[in-house]
Order: structure tokens, then sequence, then C-alpha cells
């Protein structure tokens, strides 16, 4: 016999207190060590990989920028592959986000900077 247990917690909202989404807690663990791509998420997508109606969110000025970290297709999907990660899935999304942010800083961003620079 299997047993699924699930576990409700209600916080109480106090003030400006704000509601995480499930995908914001994710990236913000993801990014423990490197917050500055949490902030970048909630900047470029708003912490969505998907729209409402399940596709792929896409950049509204580049419909080429692919999900949660706004991934730019025409210059990074070759790469991301070889390497393994789908950008069109969150996990492939923030994996691919990691690998450009150690080895080109938050420069693939540079065009939301004006959202997130002041917390550099």
């Amino acid at each position: 016999m299997k047993y699924i247990i699930t576990l409700v917690l209600f916080f109480p909202l106090v003030g400006n207190a704000q509601i995480i989404t499930t995908a914001e807690w994710h990236v913000k663990e993801i990014f423990r060590d490197i917050p500055i791509l949490a902030t970048i998420a909630k900047c470029e997508s708003g912490f969505k990989q998907f729209k409402a109606e399940g596709e792929v969110l896409r950049g509204i000025v580049n419909p080429d920028d692919i999900g949660i970290m706004q991934i730019n297709r025409f210059y990074h999907e070759k790469d991301a592959i070889r390497m393994g990660h789908d950008i069109f899935t969150f996990e492939g999304n923030i994996g691919y986000a990691r690998h450009l942010y150690e080895t080109q800083g938050s420069r693939p961003w540079i065009h939301s900077s004006h959202c997130w620079k002041k917390y550099v």
C-alpha cells in the first residue's frame, strides 16, 4: 500500500508580504550561490518558463529569447544542446544560464540591466 502525504502550509500575509511561487522558490534555491541570476530571472520573465497556455515563454521584443532566463535561441541553442541543456525546459534553461554566467558574467542579459544592475 502506498501513501501520498501532502503538506500544506498557510502563512498569514502581513503588510507588503508577497506570495512566492514555486518557480521563484526553485530559482532562488538553484542560484543561492549566484543570487543575481535569480534577480535576472525575475526581470527577464517574472520567474516564468511557460505561458498560461502551456507554451514556452518567448521574448516580446525578440521571440528567439526562450524561457525563464530568456536564453536567445539563435545565439545559444546549439551550444546548449551540445552541453545537454534543452533551453525549452525549466532545468535546461536554468542550467545553461549558469554556464553563460560562469563564462560571460551578466553580459547576455545586458538589455534588462536597467531592472537588475542595482543589485550587482
